[in-house]
């Protein structure tokens, strides 16, 4: 599908001068930050950017604009990134990722915010949320964010709309922008890609997107790579080479790795106590995430969903495995797997 540019669109990549674009984006940052605080009325919004617009502010209100700063907030919301999915070197860190969007965000970065506030109930908060990372993904303030900021932005529209989270402007296909992140070296858009190629039936083309983002070190497509390979999707089925990619994605602390590759050394009885382990680790995580469930919603844009693993872990207690024999534990996470479904 062509991708065609709204009325929008035209305002924000117009031959508007430097100063006018980034109070473009302030503008956006104070409508998401007066509606996130609750102060909802949209008179106070209109009045808000009316102030900014005649004052020529030429950047963000809440921090100035030197080169350092802004280098320094978009390190961090990429870094955020990063670690959401394991991407490159970096492992799987959650808590990790929350707090640099959120020190990125402290530092001023409007995209971070909208990033935080992207599931928010009030659908304006959303709207306005996809309306600043399309700012940045737009390339509207020209040379002012790095190539990799603008991708990540892509992406995150693309993934908005997708879960439905946002409107998209008329003509947009989340897809195609996807495929344009990814001819860009987004592995995050890869992954996306190569799961909407699957939905759609496309086995093999979604294999090879997952490969491809396999082949970077990326937690996430080791973990899709290696379901496929287990269950034969798009791929000769082969049980041996899909316990070794599972266990790159586990190893890099993907949560959903951590916890089908448990259940694999369970069902080949390969090694109970690392199983068990495993998913200790995973029930870990599943308590964090939920300790922390508001701020956390944010990052379920990328792939900070966690699996429920006490149905597993009250088998293991239930027979011994890996464990000592406990029914009270056993009926224990039994009731927290039928509370939490």
């Amino acid at each position: 599908m062509s991708r065609t540019t709204n009325s929008a669109d035209k305002t924000l990549t117009g031959a508007a001068p430097p100063a006018a674009r980034h109070a473009a984006l302030a503008a956006n940052e104070i409508e998401l930050g007066l509606l996130t605080m609750h102060e909802t009325s949209m008179s106070e919004v209109v009045a808000a950017r009316e102030a900014l617009s005649a004052t020529g502010a030429t950047g963000l209100l809440r921090s100035a604009h030197s080169r350092k700063v802004v280098a320094d907030r978009q390190e961090k919301f990429l870094f955020a990134l990063y670690y959401v999915g394991g991407m490159e070197e970096h492992p799987v860190d959650h808590e990790r990722a929350l707090k640099y969007l959120c020190d990125a965000r402290d530092n001023g970065c409007a995209a971070a915010m909208a990033v935080l506030f992207a599931d928010y109930l009030d659908e304006r908060v959303r709207q306005t949320c996809f309306k600043v990372l399309r700012y940045v993904s737009l390339k509207a303030a020209g040379g002012y964010y790095t190539d990799k900021m603008v991708v990540a932005c892509q992406t995150l529209c693309a993934r908005m709309c997708e879960l439905q989270l946002a409107k998209p402007p008329e003509a947009y296909d989340y897809v195609a922008e996807y495929g344009r992140a990814q001819s860009s070296g987004c592995p995050t858009a890869t992954v996306f890609l190569a799961g909407a190629r699957e939905l759609d039936g496309q086995f093999t083309e979604a294999v090879r997107g997952y490969a491809l983002a396999a082949e970077g070190g990326y937690a996430v497509g080791y973990f899709h790579l290696a379901r496929c390979t287990r269950l034969g999707i798009g791929v000769e089925q082969n049980l041996d080479e899909a316990v070794q990619t599972m266990k790159r994605a586990s190893d890099k602390k993907f949560y959903w790795a951590m916890y089908d590759r448990a259940k694999m050394l369970l069902d080949t009885a390969a090694s109970d106590s690392e199983a068990f382990k495993l998913l200790k680790a995973v029930e870990a995580g599943v308590n964090y995430a939920y300790e922390h469930r508001g701020p956390m919603r944010c990052l379920y844009l990328q792939f900070c969903s966690v699996p429920n693993p006490h149905r597993q872990l009250a088998m293991c207690y239930e027979k011994g495995r890996g464990v000592a024999q406990d029914s009270a534990e056993a009926e224990r996470h039994m009731a927290l797997f039928r509370s939490a479904n």
